[in-house]
């Protein structure tokens, strides 16, 4: 089981399907994972977000979401090599 004490980030990007296409690739090897989200249009302690103040008009809706991968510390030098190689092809 993955904690945030015990796990490691291997991946961060903007892109879905990349993040989708790593995550396969470590579940096919057996390398448990979890992905984390962050909004990047949120405020973070503020109330409300800031596509409330400033609309969304103009924002390019596929880079709204940054996605981290995280392994266990253990999987870690694996996960890296293995997600090296897809990125290359």
């Amino acid at each position: 089981m993955i904690n945030i004490f015990n796990r490691k980030e291997v991946f961060i990007t903007l892109d879905m399907h990349k993040m989708a296409q790593a995550r396969d690739v470590l579940s096919a090897h057996g390398i448990e994972c979890i992905v984390g989200t962050v909004n990047l249009l949120d405020y973070g302690g503020a109330v409300g977000s800031r596509r409330a103040y400033t609309g969304s008009f103009g924002i390019d809706q596929s880079i709204i979401y940054e996605y981290h991968l995280y392994v266990n510390k253990e999987n870690y030098d694996r996960a890296m090599y293995l997600i090296g190689c897809v990125s290359r092809s």
